[in-house]
């Protein structure tokens, strides 16, 4: 005699999960080491690499802070006292996407999520946008071939590790 599943009451099914027996329907089952069981009593969890609580997201931010603001302050002293150039802004892009990523990945012990994602590359961008206003980089610099790749490479680099 087959049920309906007491989620979706147009599916008709013989399967029952095994510990509230239930009926439950394909688009239900869940399988595990002791048999089919419905979501609630599958006890299904987060993978401890995606879990974020607001202590991680806290520390991300403020390292991703410290990050651009020493950097852009190094990178200024470089461009003014030591060598300056367009090669070193575009260098820069790739070195600071780069960074970003590394050190936002240590400080959050190395979660991964979308939200994260979204930090490394909203920070990208506004260390872009410092590059460009400290060191006046100019615009048609970032739309030449080599500033393209060096912002497509710094991208790459600060969003991989999430």
């Amino acid at each position: 005699m087959s049920n309906t599943c007491y989620k979706h009451k147009s599916q008709t099914t013989n399967l029952s999960c095994a510990i509230c027996e239930f009926s439950i329907c394909i688009k239900c089952v869940i399988h595990t080491p002791t048999g089919i069981k419905c979501k609630n009593c599958a006890n299904l969890k987060k993978i401890p690499t995606f879990e974020m609580t607001p202590i991680y997201f806290i520390r991300g931010i403020i390292s991703v802070i410290i990050t651009l603001t020493l950097f852009t302050i190094g990178l200024y002293f470089l461009n003014s006292y030591i060598i300056s150039g367009i090669l070193i802004n575009l260098l820069s892009i790739i070195v600071l996407g780069f960074l970003i990523g590394q050190i936002l990945s240590f400080s959050v012990n190395y979660k991964r999520g979308k939200f994260l994602k979204l930090i490394a590359a909203i920070s990208f961008i506004i260390g872009i946008i410092l590059i460009i206003v400290i060191n006046k980089l100019m615009l048609i610099n970032l739309f030449s071939i080599f500033g393209a790749a060096s912002i497509i490479i710094g991208a790459y680099l600060s969003v991989d590790k999430f």
